[in-house]
């Protein structure tokens, strides 16, 4: 929640929370997650994001 609320505080010009529970998903939008999975979908909401800021993971804590 710590890290949604901050991403949201940008503005959605900058970065678009979903919630899983909260938010409706669009079929198109599952499909396109599903068929290109986190890692290709990272790397192109990431591509121009600086190699020396950290990145989210699996490891990450809110």
């Amino acid at each position: 929640m710590k890290c949604s609320g901050v991403h949201r505080s940008l503005g959605v010009h900058y970065s678009k929370v979903r919630s899983l529970t909260l938010d409706d998903w669009e079929p198109e939008i599952i499909k396109v997650m599903a068929e290109l999975g986190n890692s290709l979908v990272n790397k192109i909401y990431e591509a121009n994001v600086p190699d020396e800021f950290a990145r989210a993971s699996e490891h990450c804590i809110g």
